[in-house]
């Protein structure tokens, strides 16, 4: 199958409605469907020129022919992904002995088109994890990673300066001032998963990656970027020239995970 037959029907299988413009799975006559009556459904209709369905017109064939859009290799496994704007405090999740949506397959697949946040039972038991990959998306492009030595540390000590390996910025790793999960610990501040580079005033403030999670009433940041928009936190942010810039002008995007894999490392880990 061409990857341009495989590619529309993965535009099918992320919207609500399917129609094949061979094989006619809704049932209904290309003719029966004008623009205006496009016009007042409630989802989008993606319109597929597929040409050769191998199956019947069942919408079993779905479960074979979709392949998630980003392929991150078979070494790599999911344990974390989290949606921009779903209304959930990361940092509580990852630190808790919880899990999420373990059961729905949909919140597995490294993709932004899902809004599912998802954390599985890895990610709390962390054992023989080699490597660990931080991803920000953005319409399902990688726009930024940072890998990161696994091995012999836990499920929170593995985000560190000294363990970056490698990154999509041209310089990192590199001198931190703050490379940590929790963020600045010493404040109220929901700064999480936070590589920056130091402080020299709101407006003056290098740094990398920042996600700004959601805040109570008891949250605060003393800076205007790290306190905008607190009714769409989650937020990703970060530098979209590939090296650090001021936190002035971070972007966002859309969608984090955190893959790992497994492996048995240099050796047994020191006592």
């Amino acid at each position: 199958m061409s990857s341009a037959v495989t590619w529309s029907i993965v535009c099918c299988l992320l919207v609500t409605h399917v129609v094949l413009t061979a094989g006619h799975c809704n049932g209904h006559d290309d003719d029966d469907h004008d623009d205006d009556h496009h016009d007042h459904h409630d989802h989008p209709t993606c319109v597929c020129n597929v040409t050769v369905v191998e199956t019947p017109c069942d919408h079993s064939w779905a479960n074979h022919l979709f392949r998630p859009p980003i392929d991150f290799g078979p070494e790599w496994e999911l344990v974390f992904k989290a949606t921009a704007g779903v209304p959930m405090n990361l940092h509580t999740l990852w630190m808790s002995d919880s899990v999420l949506h373990v059961d729905v397959s949909e919140a597995m697949i490294p993709t932004s088109h899902y809004r599912i946040n998802y954390k599985s039972h890895m990610a709390n038991d962390w054992t023989n994890i080699e490597e660990v990959k931080l991803v920000f998306l953005k319409n399902d492009e990688v726009v930024v990673f940072v890998n990161f030595n696994g091995w012999c540390y836990d499920r929170v000590d593995w985000f560190s300066e000294g363990n970056m390996i490698d990154s999509s910025f041209s310089d990192l790793p590199g001198s931190t001032s703050i490379t940590s999960i929790a963020g600045d610990s010493a404040s109220n501040m929901q700064r999480r998963f936070f590589i920056h580079e130091n402080y020299y005033g709101c407006n003056n403030d290098p740094g990398w990656i920042v996600v700004l999670d959601k805040m109570s009433p008891q949250d605060d940041d003393p800076c205007d970027w790290g306190i905008m928009r607190p009714s769409e936190r989650p937020m990703f942010l970060y530098c979209p020239d590939g090296q650090s810039c001021l936190a002035t002008t971070y972007t966002s995007a859309d969608t984090m995970l955190i893959l790992v894999r497994h492996g048995l490392g240099s050796g047994p880990c020191p006592v």
